[in-house]
């Protein structure tokens, strides 16, 4: 799966049903293999423009907790 394929993919928690955002970025190892995934919202053209005001607020998902990767929808194991 192609870089372009996975940013543009919703990422949704299964224990509680509720969308965690949209990918933003990988982390890969030496290999060039996939370790972990950067989950948030985009920012708005607002806070674009100033972004010293807006904290960025991204979440860590290791790999080791996707469960499946549909056509728009990344699904993970939310931990508790």
């Amino acid at each position: 799966m192609r870089y372009s394929e996975l940013v543009s993919k919703k990422v949704i928690a299964m224990n509680e049903g509720k969308s965690l955002g949209n990918v933003q970025d990988l982390e890969m190892n030496a290999e060039l293999t996939v370790t972990s995934i950067f989950v948030g919202e985009k920012k708005g053209c607002f806070a674009s423009l100033i972004p010293w005001l807006f904290k960025e607020n991204y979440e860590k998902i290791g790999v080791d907790r996707i469960t499946t990767i549909g056509t728009d929808v990344i699904l993970v194991k939310k931990e508790l």
